[in-house]
């Protein structure tokens, strides 16, 4: 993962997320939370939260553009939903040497930071 530009202190939470992805996607699990509609959730949320999506996903099985677009109607400020797309990438967001794509390692460094240091609606970054 230092390899592929995760930042050291990042490296914990990454492969925590690597470790709780499934094998494999089960028929059953798609039977399940295939139709879940995540617009409710994001409407409600009361914490900052960050969206990241692979537009090459729109080829494969997720409405990439039509997702953004339901989440930009939502009207919540940016500072508290950021929605990011990522053009060379997919589902997986790796870059093609298989390392995690260097715009989501850097969105996501970009956003912690600014969640860590308290900067969102009501106080503006400072210059």
């Amino acid at each position: 993962m230092l390899a592929g530009g995760v930042p050291e202190w990042l490296v914990p939470v990454v492969m925590s997320w690597a470790a709780s992805r499934p094998a494999k996607r089960l028929p059953e699990w798609w039977r399940q939370n295939g139709d879940f509609d995540p617009l409710p959730l994001w409407q409600s949320l009361q914490q900052p939260a960050l969206i990241i999506y692979g537009l090459q996903d729109e080829q494969d099985n997720v409405p990439v553009e039509r997702s953004v677009t339901a989440l930009q109607k939502l009207g919540r400020p940016e500072c508290q939903l950021q929605v990011v797309t990522i053009p060379d990438t997919g589902h997986a967001m790796i870059d093609q040497r298989e390392h995690l794509h260097p715009a989501l390692v850097a969105t996501l460094v970009d956003w912690l930071r600014r969640v860590a240091e308290g900067r969102d609606c009501d106080r503006p970054e400072s210059t």
